[in-house]
């Protein structure tokens, strides 16, 4: 028998996606044998060896310790609570609580902005007065955001985009205490592509981090809770990309065409629908209006495509990226010791995983004798 640390047995399985059931038959052995793994230190070594190759996790991650790492997850607000499985949220969780851990390691060496938002909001704060307070703090004006992701960035909230087999979740937040320091993490899904889908879902996120009340377990609220708190993060949203005196401005001119909408759908990269919403809220066109403008929509069958969702394009998270350009450029490390550093740090993950958990691209850590051996089989094999 072999000791391991049964929580990274646990992390790492969730991480992956399995349920115990299906990871014991991967193994061939009962989910009662199985369960036992993830509540003691003693496992067979052959089984190690195994859960390591169908979890694609190094070996050596199941024997390390977690002890150095002062972290805390705080809450996690999926906009997508009601009808996301239980097991695809907490693989997120294990996910964002990694890269908290990497973040952390990659600041001793990098020095990240600080979070920059505003502090002791008044308790009956609106959405938009919120938004407008944001907008200031940032100096931002009412002029529209072309690149919210580097706005998030350069105030300190972590951006990471991830894969999933499920298009439920749209984005999520995550309050991170680390060395007891408050860290935001904005997880945004890869199958999203959209800009403007990417700029509302960053922008509602926002919502939640000045808003919500992060120390309380969110899946304990009742449904109607939950909803309201979905509704005003994304009234903040609407509030947050079409400033209020700058949007009647434009939109004013021709509310009720629908034509209209895709060209300032180019200027201000928030959808159709989203715009059509925050001039009814606004009072620049009546009901009756509001529901002709959605008739139109789903008569040009745009509700759930709309014009220009393939063209506009957002810049992708950068500052984790940018991260490990400093280090490597800079010859701080090399891509060896980079990875090595990880493992002084007892978080051998693998390389593939950090590069997925920093959105770099494939490779990227790929230590350079490594690269030249794959090239030379490759060669070969021509």
């Amino acid at each position: 028998m072999n000791k391991i640390n049964f929580n990274r047995l646990q992390n790492a399985r969730i991480y992956r996606g399995f349920t115990i059931a299906e990871l014991s038959k991967e193994l061939g052995i009962s989910k009662q044998a199985f369960s036992k793994y993830e509540t003691s230190d003693n496992v067979p070594l052959e089984k190690i060896f195994q859960i390591a190759k169908i979890l694609n996790f190094p070996t050596e991650y199941f024997f390390q310790s977690e002890d150095k790492y002062n972290l805390e997850v705080k809450s996690t607000y999926f906009r997508s609570l009601l009808t996301t499985k239980k097991k695809c949220r907490n693989e997120q969780i294990v996910k964002m609580q990694y890269l908290s851990i990497i973040y952390s390691i990659l600041n001793e060496y990098v020095e990240f902005p600080n979070l920059n938002i505003p502090n002791d909001l008044p308790f009956d704060i609106t959405p938009e007065e919120t938004a407008d307070k944001l907008r200031k703090h940032w100096n931002l004006g009412n002029k529209p955001i072309n690149n919210i992701i580097q706005i998030a960035e350069e105030n300190g909230i972590i951006v990471t985009k991830f894969e999933t087999d499920t298009d439920n979740i749209d984005a999520f937040s995550t309050l991170i205490n680390l060395e007891n320091k408050d860290l935001y993490l904005v997880a945004l899904n890869k199958n999203k592509t959209s800009a403007c889908r990417i700029h509302f879902d960053v922008a509602h996120e926002f919502g939640h981090i000045l808003l919500d009340e992060w120390n309380e377990d969110i899946e304990a609220l009742d449904r109607e809770e939950f909803k309201n708190r979905e509704k005003i993060a994304n009234r903040f949203a609407a509030a947050f990309l079409l400033p209020k005196d700058e949007f009647i401005k434009d939109v004013s001119l021709y509310p009720s065409n629908l034509d209209y909408y895709v060209e300032l759908k180019k200027k201000w990269k928030v959808s159709i629908a989203a715009m059509i919403y925050r001039a009814r809220e606004l009072n620049v066109i009546s009901q009756y209006q509001y529901q002709s403008l959605f008739k139109k929509m789903n008569y040009r069958d745009i509700l759930k495509k709309e014009p220009l969702d393939d063209t506009l394009k957002t810049s992708e998270p950068s500052l984790l990226n940018e991260a490990i350009d400093i280090l490597l450029d800079n010859k701080v490390f090399t891509k060896q010791e980079l990875l090595d550093e990880f493992k002084c740090h007892e978080f051998s993950i693998g390389r593939e995983n950090i590069e997925a958990l920093l959105n770099l691209p494939d490779n990227k850590l790929l230590p350079e004798d490594e690269n030249n051996r794959k090239k030379m089989v490759s060669l070969k094999n021509k």
